[in-house]
């Protein structure tokens, strides 16, 4: 089934924030009715660095783009990928707990760390916040999924920051 060009975002190929909170919310009414388990994630790029000191320009957004396309390629078929805020990616893993998530939310960090992006002239590494659903609206979740990605950025990226009450 081709997917209408207006529920992408332009940038990055992911889904768009209003048609991911669509989704999220869908989510959300299965998880209540069913009872199954979902994760989320907020990504956000850290701070990329050039390779070489040879002057080699980074584009941010170009390599933000490069680095959505990544995790697209590497996650699961019913995973939801979606562009949020100006420079996150929100990430809904359906039917999983916070642990299972977790396996293969390091893999795509370790993936993205591990790989040159822009002609392998700059590097980069994403952290994220990760929360398994408990019962809360779309708002509250993803406010507390930002808070534990503020907590990876500033504990020194590259990770991913979780709830202690999960795993």
């Amino acid at each position: 089934m081709a997917i209408s060009s207006s529920l992408l975002d332009a940038t990055t190929g992911v889904f768009a924030e209003s048609y991911t909170l669509f989704l999220l919310d869908s989510e959300i009414h299965r998880a209540r009715r069913y009872g199954t388990p979902f994760a989320l994630a907020l990504i956000a790029m850290d701070e990329p660095r050039a390779i070489n000191d040879g002057g080699a320009q980074i584009d941010p957004g170009a390599l933000w783009a490069e680095v959505v396309t990544l995790l697209g390629r590497n996650m699961r078929e019913v995973d939801v990928a979606g562009h949020f805020g100006p420079d996150e990616l929100i990430l809904l893993l359906p039917n999983v707990t916070l642990g299972k998530a977790m396996i293969g939310l390091e893999r795509l960090r370790m993936r993205v760390e591990n790989r040159l992006f822009q002609s392998n002239q700059a590097a980069a590494t994403i952290s994220g916040g990760v929360s398994e659903y408990a019962g809360e609206n779309s708002g509250p979740l993803i406010a507390h999924c930002r808070s534990l990605l503020h907590h990876a950025r500033e504990s020194g990226g590259n990770r991913f920051c979780i709830d202690s009450g999960f795993a």
